[in-house]
């Protein structure tokens, strides 16, 4: 099957990418085209609504338009303009200026100081004055207008050099000498050489079995929902019918491993489209709505069908443990992720290598996990104090609980309490915790 690929940018430079590009036949594209460049993030947003398996911008500025904009969270690479792309603009000039060469005096913008320099030193081409303008995403395209435009006209340049199409454009309405730098076959092939690694490698990760596991945890307490044997098997085949239905969407291979214990195999890219990144689990969703059923949800990876039958098993003890209907994940490397749910989800490692914390941890009687959650709970929260009603609201457990951990992790020199706060109602001040 072949890899995907938006190409986004102006439309000269798309279509010479994709004709480049159609001597990688393990590669198929789609043009997306724009006048300026920022129109960029809308293209992109379509790309993606197409289905694209990866963006591929013409330049770094809508590259770094897009990127910024955190719009998802597929790969994205753009085409550098090296040291080949200035050597052509150079060739160009020269062709144009065949006369005896004064030292040069231009303003360049998307490629550093330093790399301008050293292609000029390597060509042994006399320079006098060169201003370089790098990317600044909250001023263009209009500041590099007005970058180039002001040097020339108070003759500190005698030309300028741009990548930005809308730049270029402008510029010479303004009667400025304007060379535009375009990528060159060699830096294009050399972007989709590593395109396609990189789809590989996605594609290789996307493959990975996960083993779920998917059990109902209060079976043994269906008698007070109905008392009745018929309708408990009634519910249990409705049940599994939900269950079934949602084995086909993933294209997973499923068991049946006892009445309230189901075992499905998929793979880790359709387990990810479906779950939306990790964001919800549908399954728990339909399940919710139609019965009384307190389900717990495990997903495991693993390098090998045992270890990510492991993985699975930790992840249902997790989701057990935090409550009804909740479903949690454990990557290769040990990764927990959950509960699946877009307010309440965490992500932290349970386990550490580091020797010195681990035995601090054993004399403070609190597992590394614990507080590994409490750091996780603060990067969601993107502060760094927390109260113990903060962690218990968080991690929906008790007062109790949560002021139990964060008791010993001061105990341990690991916390602090750096001061209190005011409930918004009448009550007792709360201390405030950081980590130290």
């Amino acid at each position: 099957m072949k890899q995907k690929i938006g190409v986004i940018g102006p439309v000269d430079l798309t279509t010479a990418m994709i004709e480049v590009g159609q001597k990688y036949p393990q590669l198929s594209f789609t043009s997306y085209s724009y006048e300026n460049e920022q129109e960029a993030l809308e293209l992109a947003h379509k790309a993606i609504k197409d289905k694209m398996e990866t963006l591929l911008f013409t330049g770094p500025i809508p590259y770094q338009i897009v990127k910024q904009a955190q719009i998802s969270d597929i790969p994205m690479r753009y085409v550098s303009y090296s040291g080949t792309g200035f050597y052509k603009v150079l060739i160009e000039y020269f062709k144009e200026h065949s006369s005896p060469h004064k030292p040069l005096n231009f303003s360049i913008d998307t490629l550093p100081y330093s790399t301008v320099v050293e292609s000029l030193k390597e060509c042994d081409v006399e320079y006098e004055n060169i201003y370089a303008q790098e990317y600044q995403e909250e001023k263009q395209p209009k500041f590099l207008v007005e970058f180039h435009s002001k040097l020339y006209h108070e003759k500190k340049t005698d030309f300028a050099i741009t990548s930005l199409t809308s730049a270029y454009q402008k510029l010479k309405e303004l009667q400025v000498p304007v060379y535009r730098i375009t990528p060159t076959q060699s830096s294009i092939k050399e972007a989709l050489r590593y395109t396609i690694l990189q789809g590989d490698n996605l594609r290789f990760q996307k493959a990975q079995l996960c083993v779920g596991i998917v059990e109902i945890v209060n079976w043994d307490q269906m008698d007070q929902y109905s008392p009745s044997e018929y309708e408990q098997q009634r519910m249990l085949l409705a049940f599994t019918q939900q269950f079934v239905d949602f084995c086909e969407r993933i294209k997973a291979t499923m068991k049946i491993e006892k009445e309230n214990r189901f075992i499905f195999h998929a793979n880790k890219g359709n387990i990810e489209e479906v779950t939306q990144g990790y964001r919800n689990m549908p399954l728990l969703e339909n399940i919710k709505e139609k019965f009384p059923f307190h389900i717990g949800v495990g997903l495991g990876y693993g390098y090998s069908a045992n270890e990510a039958q492991k993985n699975a098993e930790e992840a249902l003890k997790h989701a057990v443990y935090h409550g009804h209907n909740q479903c949690f994940v454990i990557l290769e490397d040990g990764k927990v992720i959950g509960p699946l749910d877009e307010e309440r989800k965490l992500e932290y490692y349970p386990k550490t290598e580091n020797a010195e914390l681990i035995a601090r941890m054993q004399d403070s009687n609190i597992s590394i996990g614990s507080m590994n959650r409490v750091n996780a709970v603060m990067e969601k929260r993107g502060r760094d104090t927390i109260t113990v009603n903060q962690l218990a609201e968080e991690l929906n457990i008790t007062l109790r609980s949560a002021r139990r951990i964060l008791s010993r992790l001061v105990e341990s020199n690991l916390m602090e309490v750096v001061g209190e706060e005011q409930p918004a109602g009448p009550g007792r001040p709360r201390q405030v915790f950081k980590f130290i």
